[in-house]
């Protein structure tokens, strides 16, 4: 299973959805709507900080990356840990 939105309360108090791109365990990807390192930083109390902080804690999991025996600059992920936690 990989996430392919988030939903989230807005400052009105209305759901917002954003779409997630990126596939599997490769650590690429983004959040439609939500600039990297600004949402948290510009609002540490809202709904990404949190989703952020649950996931944070709540999780044993990582993510390791190989060199591609094909291509070097290509690496190859993989998930150590419990599957729901790598998603």
């Amino acid at each position: 299973m990989t996430a392919v939105s988030m939903v989230v309360f807005d400052s009105n108090m209305s759901l917002v959805e954003h779409p997630i791109s990126g596939s599997s365990y490769s650590p690429f990807g983004s959040i439609e709507g939500i600039v990297s390192g600004e949402e948290i930083r510009m609002n540490p109390r809202g709904s990404v900080a949190d989703i952020a902080l649950i996931s944070s804690l709540c999780n044993d999991a990582k993510i390791v990356g190989h060199d591609s025996r094909i291509n070097d600059s290509e690496k190859q992920f993989e998930r150590v840990g419990e599957p729901t936690e790598g998603e």
